[in-house]
């Protein structure tokens, strides 16, 4: 196909030596070569694959410098015939016959659309985002990246106020395709990755679109609510008492769950560790379990319970809270441990709680002397 269009140029338009005519500079009011003028036909051929090559001809063929163009008939027939040929060797050829396989298979377009679609999910929790946002005195920095095999989506989002950059406060928010599930995962500045959307592939669109509103919320909240914590922390802040201020403590600094742990001294060594928790993850919570891990030593206590050995060097307590349903910022009481911290306990003794609270969970392992003042 190309070489029958190019051959109805003349080979005269393209010489520069013949001896009976003289070199032809076939430019246009606007000083375009034939080949890069607006004409309806061009328009056509310059949408096949193979138009640069056919365009790199055609600038030596038609350059107005005579000694830059084709020199000789010979040249000109080997250069048209080249336009349909391949120059690259057998082992090219295989390669290139394999990357035309592949590039036929149906799997390939099936992968494009995964692709888009995981794209268009991640602009679509931005947008989101941005909207509830929208009128907020803080601004947005984005980073975006698609991974090398197109099935996950990730943004890194920033938070802070205009034209300062303290305080701020960033998130990290996913979404995949993989074993034909949908996977949503948002991950905030503290706290544990949070996974809010698993769903098989013919999950509607509809459905999809709800799990990442509801995510963008949560995000958005826990992205204030985070910058809020810093700025109230700020002494110039807080030396205006005049100004509004939210009351902080452990408990909501803490996300996506607060863990406190008050202290109270009984008698003879031993000691009482009292346990509470506020929901700060955005969301209702319907049910919460707690995972207590104390060293034997100190013999800890549950209601008369000395829970269950672990590795031989803990006490283990499990308990379930199954219907708890914390709204957000609400605060539960959990459970009171009763301990003895015998003298010669190394302070570096860890305590270990962690809290799971649907699809949040966060935990904590303070040391023994951060808790209790050993006798």
């Amino acid at each position: 196909m190309i070489r029958d269009r190019t051959l109805r140029f003349s080979w005269v338009s393209f010489s520069s030596r013949s001896p009976a005519l003289g070199p032809r500079v076939l430019i246009d009011y606007d000083a375009n070569p034939p080949h890069k003028r607006n004409h309806v036909r061009l328009v056509e051929l310059r949408r096949h694959p193979d138009w640069p090559r056919l365009r790199a001809f055609f600038d030596e063929g038609f350059t107005i410098a005579i000694q830059d163009r084709i020199p000789d008939f010979e040249t000109f027939q080997r250069r048209i015939v080249g336009l349909d040929q391949s120059f690259a060797d057998a082992e090219m050829a295989e390669e290139l016959q394999r990357l035309n396989l592949l590039a036929s298979d149906p799997d390939i377009a099936n992968h494009h659309e995964v692709q888009g679609r995981v794209s268009k999910l991640s602009e679509r929790f931005l947008t989101r985002v941005r909207d509830i946002l929208h009128g907020a005195n803080v601004e947005l920095d984005v980073e975006e990246r698609i991974s090398p095999s197109g099935r996950d989506a990730s943004l890194t989002i920033n938070v802070h106020l205009p034209n300062v950059e303290w305080p701020h406060s960033h998130v990290q928010h996913t979404i995949s395709f993989r074993d034909s599930t949908w996977l949503g995962e948002f991950t905030p500045e503290v706290g544990q990755p949070i996974g809010y959307l698993k769903a098989p592939a013919e999950t509607s669109k509809d459905e999809i679109d709800r799990c990442i509103g509801d995510s963008a919320q949560r995000v958005a909240k826990n992205l204030v609510r985070h910058l809020n914590y810093q700025l109230h922390r700020a002494p110039e802040l807080r030396k205006n008492r005049n100004r509004p201020s939210t009351p902080l403590s452990d408990l909501a600094e803490q996300y996506p769950v607060g863990i406190e742990v008050i202290a109270e001294r009984k008698h003879e060594g031993r000691h009482r560790l009292h346990l509470r928790f506020q929901n700060n993850s955005g969301i209702v919570q319907p049910a919460t379990n707690l995972l207590v891990l104390v060293p034997i030593p100190l013999n800890a206590e549950i209601a008369g319970d000395r829970g269950e050995i672990q590795e031989e060097k803990y006490n283990r307590f499990v308990i379930d809270y199954p219907d708890l349903n914390l709204p957000d910022r609400g605060i539960a009481e959990g459970p009171t441990i009763e301990l003895t911290v015998p003298p010669a306990m190394p302070g570096d003794t860890h305590l270990f709680f962690r809290i799971v609270a649907g699809d949040s969970q966060v935990t904590k392992s303070p040391k023994l002397t951060d808790v209790v003042s050993q006798d």
